[in-house]
């Protein structure tokens, strides 16, 4: 077993220090000697990963379709497959693949969070809030709150928003981005309630003064069908 995780390690320091070749070989020695279905699957991910890195695309999906194929791949190799089709511009690919991984490990926090991110990110709020809230277990961390926190200011709730974020800072004070996320969130909300107050009074005005002009009409011509419908 030791030897087993010395040679998975081995690949990703060779990698690291840009020795892509050798980091090749040293994958094949590691998956030959791999004890867990997901030591291969994360050595899958990262020799598909170099494959793309050499411009080899159709080698990289072969190596990315395996790292997920068995009875129950890990939750985590979903998660990494995802992040490599995101980080090359697949993100309808990443979800599909992140979709597939809550399938088989519906409570696997990394995995819903990860989805209602790219979610969030592909423009679709309602979709993301509603994955981020499937779990049984849910809030399960900080960042889900602070997910849920950009989701309601996306939709507009600037005061739910705010809430949320207050709630993070109390949890953790040093979180200075949820802090710059309130702050904005607080000036933002400062703007639209008196926006919101003067459309408000221009619509009640606008509304008497066309009353008042439709009353002047039927006192004129009490059959004018435009002024009853104004009434």
């Amino acid at each position: 077993e030791a030897r087993a995780a010395l040679l998975a390690v081995r690949p990703f320091a060779l990698l690291a220090l840009e020795r892509q070749g050798e980091a090749l070989a040293a994958v094949e020695l590691a998956l030959r000697e791999a004890i867990s279905e997901g030591a291969r699957a994360n050595l899958r991910v990262l020799r598909a990963q170099m494959y793309w890195m050499g411009g080899d695309a159709a080698k990289a999906d072969e190596e990315l379709a395996a790292a997920v194929e068995g009875e129950a791949p890990p939750a985590g190799v979903f998660a990494s497959v995802a992040d490599v089709f995101e980080a090359r511009g697949f993100r309808e690919r990443a979800l599909q693949m992140l979709a597939a991984g809550r399938d088989l490990h519906p409570e696997d926090a990394v995995l819903r969070a990860g989805h209602a991110r790219l979610l969030f990110l592909s423009g679709r709020p309602d979709e993301a809030e509603e994955v981020l809230r499937a779990g049984s277990e849910w809030p399960s961390s900080i960042d889900d709150m602070v997910l849920l926190g950009d989701l309601r200011r996306a939709r507009g709730d600037l005061a739910g928003a705010r809430r949320l974020y207050a709630r993070v800072l109390e949890a953790d004070p040093r979180r200075v981005d949820v802090d710059l996320r309130l702050q904005s969130a607080t000036a933002e909300l400062a703007v639209a309630r008196p926006v919101a107050g003067a459309l408000s009074a221009e619509t009640t005005a606008r509304a008497a003064e066309l009353e008042s002009r439709a009353r002047d009409v039927l006192a004129t011509d009490p059959a004018s069908p435009e002024a009853r419908l104004a009434l």
